[in-house]
């Protein structure tokens, strides 16, 4: 009966009532399948062994908290403390999910996810999603749907796409994958979210991969050449001019791939993009890398742009050193344990789309994650 409570805030999570980085509506749902948990494993006595299964994540978050308490003690900047709550939220997350989990809530989530995918293509035709209008050109916009930012459109597609590959496995999943890849990929370039698209074609890229060595009995050597020769012509279709402008040009998806390649390839190359992501820091301040920076105060970076890192794990390396990362990465690695040929294309995807934005703030991204873990562990008990 408590799922019934996760379910629904995955379903209403997506429409956004109040500005990006506040509560919304449906977090108190969250909350009331967390609390309904923790009293029923305490009931059953079996709290502390659903502690001890994540606790080195908890020992992150604990670190990270206090690493924040102790800037916001040195600098009184707030976002030192709504990093902490968001922390927190990870932690009220991960445990809820990971104590109920099971195949057949898997299954509902991913019909939630189907709905919710329809949901967004029908608030699209119907124009009445949200856009985005870029401030630096007159008619540059990027489609929002329900969300307030164009990457958490983006970001959700993609969760959504790499949560319904790995968990597939029913009749009716032959029909619904393909739909939901179609909308999907189409909402996607909407928002015109690069890591999204990025992280959609290494997801469909290795996934091809796959079903064409399994059906041909491809060897490694060759799957190899096939995505060299995937990826190069990917990427010669996208190379730009040496005279390129994107103010020369209708602002689409594609050329706004060109564009982020151009710097690249003729302006200043990788700090270009490090300046975009906010991650020149990495470079300035290397010394937070061992103790952490916090979450918070990003003005004294100064004329570096005012914000996080735009990377997931790179992003928690620097804010909480290398301790708490360690432990953040020995949790992963504990728990991702002989994967098969679906968690390794699922855990790439997620990876890769990682390393550009900011996502560890998403609740689904820690369910992906959760139900790739226990989907693996499940599989190896079935085994033995």
């Amino acid at each position: 009966m408590t799922d019934i409570l996760l379910l629904l805030f995955i379903l209403l999570r997506p429409f956004y009532f109040r500005a990006a980085g506040q509560v919304q509506p449906a977090d108190g749902l969250l909350m009331l399948y967390f609390f309904c948990r923790v009293y029923k494993d305490v009931k059953e006595e079996t709290i502390v062994s659903n502690i001890k299964k994540n606790q080195l994540l908890y020992i992150f978050l604990i670190f990270a908290i206090m690493i924040n308490a102790f800037y916001h003690k040195v600098v009184a900047d707030p976002r030192f403390m709504y990093s902490s709550l968001y922390l927190v939220y990870i932690g009220i997350t991960v445990y809820s999910y990971d104590s109920g989990v099971s195949r057949s809530l898997i299954d509902k989530i991913r019909y939630i996810l189907y709905v919710n995918l329809g949901i967004q293509f029908l608030i699209y035709c119907s124009g009445l999603g949200r856009v985005y209008y870029e401030l630096w050109e007159n008619g540059a916009t990027r489609y929002m749907g329900t969300f307030t930012d164009p990457n958490q459109l983006g970001f959700y597609v993609f969760i959504i796409l790499v949560f319904v590959y790995l968990t597939k496995h029913e009749r009716i999943d032959r029909y619904l994958f393909p739909i939901s890849t179609v909308v999907g990929i189409f909402l996607a370039i909407q928002s015109k979210s690069l890591s999204a698209l990025l992280g959609l074609f290494v997801l469909y890229v290795l996934l091809i991969l796959r079903f064409v060595s399994e059906k041909l009995k491809l060897s490694r050597a060759a799957l190899c050449v096939g995505l060299v020769l995937i990826t190069s012509g990917v990427g010669y279709y996208f190379w730009p001019s040496a005279d390129f402008r994107l103010e020369n040009v209708e602002y689409t998806t594609v050329n706004r791939i060109r564009y982020k390649l151009y710097k690249v390839i003729y302006a200043d190359g990788i700090k270009d993009i490090l300046r975009e992501r906010a991650a020149e820091k990495i470079l300035n301040y290397p010394e937070y890398f061992i103790y952490g920076a916090g979450e918070g105060n990003y003005e004294r970076y100064y004329p570096e742009p005012v914000n996080e890192i735009h990377s997931s794990f790179v992003n928690l390396f620097f804010s909480y050193g290398i301790i708490p990362f360690t432990l953040l990465i020995s949790w992963f690695k504990k728990r991702l344990k002989r994967l098969n040929a679906v968690s390794w294309i699922t855990f790439t995807a997620i990876l890769v789309e990682s390393m550009f934005l900011v996502n560890y703030r998403q609740a689904l991204f820690w369910i992906a994650w959760i139900t790739l873990f226990y989907l693996n562990e499940y599989k190896e008990k079935a085994k033995s």
